[in-house]
């Protein structure tokens, strides 16, 4: 019995380390990834990789602007794929902004007897008007920003803990 556990951590648990180890790495050098790992996560731009460690380079980075992770302590790698503009998001928030604005104002005008007064009608007009204006100025704002786009890589690290357990040996594995 205690000689199986070594014949079954042999036949078991190796081949999913060589299987790890033969996976080849999804990004390639000098692309922008965002890696993520237990304790944090990190921008640059792919400068080295091997089957142990990945090194980064650029803006963004802590206190050097370069860092290198082991790679066993990735969860997750992000490659971008470009930036985006912002200016339809920034035209739908703008649009709902002004139209909401201009319906608090035309119910108050409407609903005034003084020097203000609106129909009905010019309620609608007052909240169309401020609407345009507002994703007007939602959409040039949305143009002056832009967001990068992430496609994740899905990197499924292989721990293996090996731990003397009463008279064998303990194996964990964990995906």
């Amino acid at each position: 019995m205690f000689r199986a556990a070594p014949a079954f951590t042999l036949l078991v648990v190796l081949p999913f380390v060589a299987l790890r180890a033969q996976v080849p790495w999804p990004a390639g050098i000098g692309q922008r990834v965002r890696v993520t790992t237990e304790s944090g996560a990190w921008v640059g731009t792919l400068v080295q990789h091997d089957s142990t460690s990945i090194t980064l380079h650029g803006p963004g980075l802590s206190d050097s602007s370069v860092v290198t992770l082991p790679v066993d302590r990735v969860r997750q790698l992000d490659i971008s794929v470009g930036r985006q503009s912002n200016a339809g998001k920034g035209a739908l928030i703008g649009l709902g902004v002004g139209a909401a604005t201009g319906l608090a104002l035309g119910i108050g005008c409407a609903s005034s007897e003084g020097f203000f007064q609106c129909t009905g009608s010019e309620v609608v007009e007052i909240t169309l008007l401020t609407g345009l204006i507002g994703g007007g100025a939602g959409s040039l704002l949305g143009l002056a920003s832009s967001s990068e786009r992430w496609e994740t890589v899905a990197v499924i690290p292989v721990h293996v803990s090996l731990a003397p357990h009463r008279v064998g040996l303990s194996v964990s594995l964990a995906f």
